[in-house]
């Protein structure tokens, strides 16, 4: 299945919103205009330094006019893909660390990271593996007493 443009890349407009012009991009790829002020919020505590963005739903649901059921519901809607809504903190350089659906609180972290928890946990956990054994101490070969 190929991805349909969001925009037209002559006038850089939105074609799912007429007289709409793209405020973020991913790959040349527009974001949806609705997710704009989170992408933006995200894009404004990377340059000031922040390492963590901690919000509840409402937060962000307030500031992008609502959120759907399914992103109170399923983990997967805050998966790092290629859904509208990650293609925006995506755009902001930004990626969900983790979320919480009983707290309903989502924790954003600076890089581009894709896929979903267990993909992200799992590289993670190589990462790791790889660090031990690069710190592994290996007896000199000519060690002497």
């Amino acid at each position: 299945m190929s991805a349909v443009p969001m925009f037209s890349p002559s006038d850089q407009s939105c074609t799912r919103c007429p007289g709409r012009s793209i405020h973020g991009t991913l790959n040349g790829v527009a974001t949806r205009p609705k997710y704009d002020p989170l992408r933006r919020y995200l894009a404004a505590a990377g340059a000031g330094g922040r390492r963590a963005v901690d919000l509840d739903f409402a937060d962000v649901a307030d500031m992008v006019g609502g959120l759907p059921a399914t992103a109170y519901g399923r983990r997967q809607w805050w998966s790092n893909d290629s859904k509208v809504q990650a293609q925006a903190w995506r755009a902001a350089g930004w990626h969900v660390e983790t979320v919480s659906l009983d707290h309903r609180r989502v924790r954003f972290t600076p890089g581009k990271v894709g896929g979903g928890y267990a993909a992200r946990k799992a590289l993670e956990r190589d990462q790791r593996s790889a660090a031990a054994e690069s710190r592994a101490i290996l007896p000199p070969a000519t060690c002497r007493p």
